[in-house]
């Protein structure tokens, strides 16, 4: 009778792991926040998830950051500061730049022509 029991309990737990919903990435939702583009404040909205960020600008451009690499910690707690290099697809060009996640300064987005601020986007 044990041994009936374990099946049972290993296809019950078999049925609820196949009936879990698959999600192929986390979940992705816009938010609108405050973006500072060489010292120029104007709302974009965002999207993040752990490996990307794409900003949508209000005169309708379009930038989309993908992490290449690992992510580098330095400090802790609330001083820590997580950044990675990134790839950065522009409109009609790409670039390589950095991403700086702070808990005390927000997000900044940098490659040599440009930098941009999101001090409301905190990890």
């Amino acid at each position: 009778m044990g041994r009936s029991r374990r099946l049972t309990l290993a296809g019950w737990i078999s049925l609820m792991i196949t009936t879990l919903p698959a999600t192929a990435e986390p979940s992705r939702e816009a938010r609108t926040t405050q973006c500072v583009i060489n010292a120029v404040a104007q709302a974009c909205e965002v999207l993040q998830t752990p490996d990307t960020l794409e900003l949508s600008l209000e005169d309708g451009r379009t930038i989309a950051a993908r992490r290449l690499g690992r992510w580098r910690s330095d400090g802790k707690g609330a001083t820590a500061v997580d950044s990675c290099n990134v790839k950065i697809t522009l409109q009609n060009d790409t670039a390589y730049g950095l991403l700086v996640r702070s808990a005390e300064q927000g997000t900044t987005l940098t490659w040599p022509q440009l930098q941009i601020g999101m001090p409301e986007l905190r990890p």
